[in-house]
């Protein structure tokens, strides 16, 4: 039987290392390198604070949710603080960073805004809501 040269051990051992050096498609907000929904992040209750030029300072909650037939879509209930059986549909965007709503009717008002993504516990943005009678300019503030 011939012996195996040491040449080849060590093509044999730096071929391990390459192979076990090789980056993990893995993300930086996901350590442990399952693929996930961008939206997860997002979801949840959150803290709304406005600032409405018809209703002054307002706080209260909304609920962020992943809308079931589209991956790029949140559903936001309560808001404008419409309740939670009303609710705005809203796209990501710009590289998740943002989330805009087009506009749309919720409970007799037409609205549409955009909104910034900072953190995942902080969105800020701003929007208007029109129930015929005019035009409410509103900044709002999720904290969670």
């Amino acid at each position: 039987m011939r012996a195996i040269k040491p040449i080849y051990y060590i093509f044999i051992l730096i071929s391990l290392l390459i192979i076990s050096c090789q980056k993990d498609d893995t993300n930086t907000n996901n350590p442990t390198g399952t693929v996930n929904d961008v939206r997860d992040r997002y979801t949840g209750t959150w803290t709304a604070s406005e600032s409405s030029q018809i209703y002054g300072q307002t706080t209260y909650q909304v609920n962020i949710k992943k809308a079931p037939n589209d991956n790029n879509q949140v559903i936001i209930e309560n808001f404008y603080n419409l309740g939670f059986t009303n609710a705005v549909y809203g796209m990501m965007s710009n590289n998740n960073t943002a989330i805009i709503i087009n506009q749309q009717s919720v409970s007799g008002q037409a609205i549409s805004g955009n909104l910034t993504i900072y953190t995942t516990n902080d969105i800020r943005g701003t929007f208007n809501a029109n129930d015929g009678s005019g035009t409410d300019n509103v900044s709002v503030n999720f904290t969670r």
